[in-house]
């Protein structure tokens, strides 16, 4: 998997905030900041040198002949994903050929604003993209492929390297727009594919479109409700709004909700939009009429998929880590390389009084306070470790 959002146990147990290669760890003295020859205060002497000072309180020693004074309990160093923090998204993004009206056009302000958000919270949620009309190329671009329906996605859920296809995608001229609007077709060739996905994260879809559905040939074009200034007997120009809703209902029964950003405002159709978000389980549509419209609407999505609360496993830690919820500290990084340490850790917020650190909700489950809650759906935190086995920091 690409760089998740997960919890990571990290080989921890004394309060060195750092990886200890999987040994036994040993707190250094005071003694122990210079080098030289010394001896312990029971005599012994370090192979390195350096006077130690420490005493185990059960009187083991280790092989070197100093005195340790781990806690007892092995530092173990695993992965450790925390269930339900991860999240897929499909974005099923409008391609057709009214994205392109505008200075700066529609597809570009699009193309903008998902390559930063896609960017900011590529730690929270695995994003995947499927465009419609689903023909490549726009120019030459004959009737017959006006309204074709891709069978999968343009980009898969979970491509590590999804965040930089998406980007070249929608904002280096890696695809371009043209064509009608077969939203309809697509949600439901969407929940096909959602349902082959092969992992255990919840799953969203995004629909972010500039107006109604079409490309219905089943529909009478001399008599419907029309999406352009005049159908002129094109069944295809017909609104294609209850298969649309159809569509988005049987994403949600399946557990995929679906949310919508009408891009451009689309005044002429937000009922439509309405009715196809309150049938996908979320309410109602996002209208984003400009660039600031559109950064905050995917902003507040992104963020009401991101869990705040964490389910920890007890029976998955390595052997021989400690499992006393009084010695667990949890870290926000940007990345695997960066250290745990005092500029990152997040102290204990007991009952979130303070706001802005963690707390238990039970015996198996963490809880981020609105604090750090809302820094984790910001994208503050790309990564979170934990350590096991040393003293918690309560937060200040």
């Amino acid at each position: 998997m690409k760089d998740s959002f997960r919890l990571t146990i990290v080989c921890a147990a004394v309060l060195t905030w750092m990886s200890l290669g999987c040994e036994k760890s040993v707190k250094p003295s005071i003694a122990d900041a210079g080098n030289g020859t010394g001896t312990d205060g029971d005599g012994d002497t370090d192979t390195d040198g350096d006077s130690d000072t420490d005493s185990d309180s059960d009187g083991d020693t280790d092989s070197d002949g100093d005195v340790d004074t781990a806690t007892g309990t092995e530092c173990a160093e695993s992965n450790f994903e925390i269930s339900g923090t991860v999240v897929d998204m499909l974005i099923v993004l409008d391609r057709s050929g009214s994205m392109s009206d505008g200075l700066p056009t529609l597809w570009k302000t699009m193309g903008n604003a998902l390559t930063k958000i896609t960017g900011q919270m590529s730690g929270q949620i695995n994003f995947g993209l499927m465009l419609f009309p689903a023909y490549p190329q726009c120019k030459p671009l004959l009737p017959v492929n006006q309204c074709m329906v891709p069978n999968t996605a343009y980009i898969t859920v979970g491509d590590p390297d999804a965040v930089q296809k998406i980007a070249t995608a929608v904002t280096a001229g890696g695809v371009g727009t043209c064509g009608g609007t077969p939203q309809a077709k697509t949600l439901v060739n969407a929940l096909t594919y959602l349902k082959n996905v092969n992992d255990q994260h919840a799953r969203y879809v995004l629909l972010a479109t500039d107006g109604a559905p079409n490309c219905n040939a089943s529909l009478d074009g001399a008599t419907c409700p029309c999406t352009t200034s005049n159908c002129n007997g094109n069944n295809e120009s017909c609104l294609d709004d209850q298969s649309a809703y159809d569509a988005a209902g049987a994403l949600a029964a399946a557990g995929y909700p679906v949310y919508v950003i009408g891009v451009g405002g689309s005044a002429d159709w937000q009922q439509v939009m309405n009715n196809i978000a309150s049938a996908g389980g979320t309410n109602q549509y996002f209208p984003a009429k400009d660039a600031a419209a559109l950064a905050q609407a995917m902003q507040q999505i992104t963020g009401e998929v991101v869990s705040c609360e964490f389910d920890i496993d007890w029976t998955k830690l390595p052997d021989g880590t400690s499992k006393d919820q009084d010695l667990v500290n949890f870290y926000c990084k940007q990345d695997k390389t960066e250290p745990g340490g005092t500029a990152n850790v997040i102290g204990l917020d007991k009952t979130c009084a303070k706001g802005n650190g963690w707390d238990w909700v039970n015996g198996d489950k963490v809880k981020f306070c609105d604090g750090m809650c809302q820094k984790l759906k910001d994208g503050g935190c790309k990564l979170v470790t934990a350590t096991f086995g040393c003293d918690t920091i309560p937060v200040t």
